[in-house]
């Protein structure tokens, strides 16, 4: 029988998931995932505490694990990363992952989108299926808002812990949760329902798109390995859709380089695409003593091809590996000389 992995944090969602699921669906192996990431002190710990009594009285397995997330950039992307990690190793190869995201949170990411940028690939946001690392991820409570399911919580008497950090709209989700979306409900009380019906037309149009005209393999490999690369070296920094395009577009010009957000430059350096961070100026140093002047023997030339020099956030930086090298995959080589035919290249083949 296979694993059922609930994600499971003690607030509203996925407490009723913890709830309904099994109720619905009974005689699955149904296991409950709860990741502490001690971000809120005692609030965290009291959270985990809530989590183990749920599944105490509902007879299901829990398993606990703690996020460290010191250091980390963006904590929001690390805890997520650390989550879905530990939901694959416990879900195994045959089972699969179920998450408490409602209406809301599907609204809520679109608008998000719709704020910073995105393509229509990525407007259409999540759907009720997807997979994490080759596990089948499932969203059975997509349909539901949040307010339904409060009420149905109360109306059954089930508690729930809440988040009072999810009320801080500093931070992009919470704005919009609190702000923006109550804002366009007073225009239409019924927005997120509505909002629904327009990313399934969305999510239909992207597939018909896909379909009649499938983006080349190497430009999926191209906006993949990017979106990765800034995940590693600039968690923070956020990616246009005109990034992705003026690289998807140029990237395999010989002298193609441009900056993006966070510092990272990328750059096409003997047809390889390297990420690197960019080096700040050096400081011009003060002399405090006039130097005696040296002479200078001029050096030697000897016959060769010169050896290029480095520059400020070039490839050579020898600091705390700056750089790293994707190629895309073992076929790298082969897709870049299809998409940039090179004269040179085939005289050097025939010979």
């Amino acid at each position: 029988m296979c694993k059922v992995i609930l994600m499971v944090s003690g607030g509203a969602d996925s407490a009723f998931l913890a709830h309904y699921l099994p109720a619905a669906a009974p005689g699955l192996d149904y296991r409950v995932l709860h990741v502490n990431h001690g971000l809120r002190g005692q609030a965290s710990e009291a959270d985990q505490a809530f989590v183990l009594k749920l599944c105490a009285e509902l007879s299901l397995p829990c398993t606990l694990r703690r996020a460290d997330l010191t250091g980390q950039g963006n904590l929001e992307q690390a805890g997520r990363r650390i989550r879905y990690a530990a939901a694959v190793e416990l879900a195994g190869p045959d089972g699969m992952i179920i998450t408490a995201h409602t209406l809301n949170d599907r609204v809520e990411t679109f608008l998000s989108r719709v704020i910073h940028g995105a393509g229509l690939d990525t407007l259409v946001g999540m759907g009720y299926e997807g997979s994490v690392d080759g596990v089948p991820l499932l969203r059975p409570l997509l349909g539901l808002s949040h307010q339904e399911i409060t009420a149905e919580l109360r109306r059954r008497k089930i508690p729930w812990r809440e988040d009072l950090s999810n009320n801080d709209t500093r931070y992009d989700r919470a704005f919009i949760r609190h702000r923006l979306i109550p804002l366009l409900e007073q225009r239409n009380p019924d927005f997120l329902h509505t909002c629904a019906r327009t990313l399934n037309a969305l999510a239909a149009d992207n597939a018909y798109i896909e379909q009649a005209t499938p983006e080349p393999l190497f430009t999926r490999y191209l906006k993949k390995a990017t979106r990765q690369a800034m995940l590693e070296l600039a968690p923070d920094a956020r990616l246009t859709q005109q990034h992705l395009q003026d690289i998807t577009e140029h990237a395999l010009d010989p002298d193609f380089s441009v900056h993006l957000p966070g510092g990272i430059e990328i750059r096409n350096h003997q047809h390889k695409l390297f990420f690197c961070k960019a080096k700040p100026p050096r400081r011009a140093q003060v002399k405090t003593k006039a130097a005696s002047p040296k002479k200078v023997q001029p050096r030697r030339k000897t016959p060769g091809k010169a050896k290029p020099r480095p520059q400020n956030g070039t490839l050579h930086d020898k600091g705390k590996q700056a750089f790293w090298d994707i190629l895309l995959g073992p076929d790298a080589p082969a897709l870049l000389e299809e998409h940039n035919p090179n004269p040179a290249l085939d005289k050097a083949k025939t010979h």
